[in-house]
Order: C-alpha cells, then sequence, then structure tokens
C-alpha cells in the first residue's frame, strides 16, 4: 500500500490498524482507498487526483 499517515477526513483521529481501515485499489489509471474511522463510524472512498481545478466566488 502507498505510504500515508492516514486520518479520518471527518474526526481527524489517526486511522492505523487498531483504530480504522484502509485498503488500496485500482481503476484504470486511478488509485483509491476505502477507509473506516472506528472512532467516529465514518466510511467513504478516497480517490487521487493529479489535478483539481476549482473557482473563487465574487466577494458580495
Amino acid at each position: 500500500m502507498t505510504e500515508y499517515r492516514w486520518h479520518c477526513p471527518r474526526c481527524r483521529a489517526p486511522i492505523d490498524d487498531d483504530r480504522g481501515f484502509v485498503a488500496e485499489y485500482w481503476s484504470g489509471a486511478s488509485t483509491s482507498f476505502v477507509v473506516w474511522c472506528a472512532t467516529c463510524q465514518w466510511q467513504g472512498e478516497i480517490v487521487l487526483q493529479d489535478i483539481v481545478t476549482t473557482y473563487q466566488r465574487a466577494e458580495g
């Protein structure tokens, strides 16, 4: 598995062998991770991106 220090995106608790679950898988060229946090029970999928495009709202 890729070397990352995992933290829950919801509660920021560390996710390791005793306090959660992370599984890496590949689909085509993308890398994804199924994540479960034992602290807050959050579960989801995290997909690595090469580039992210976003916008900034005009003030007012």
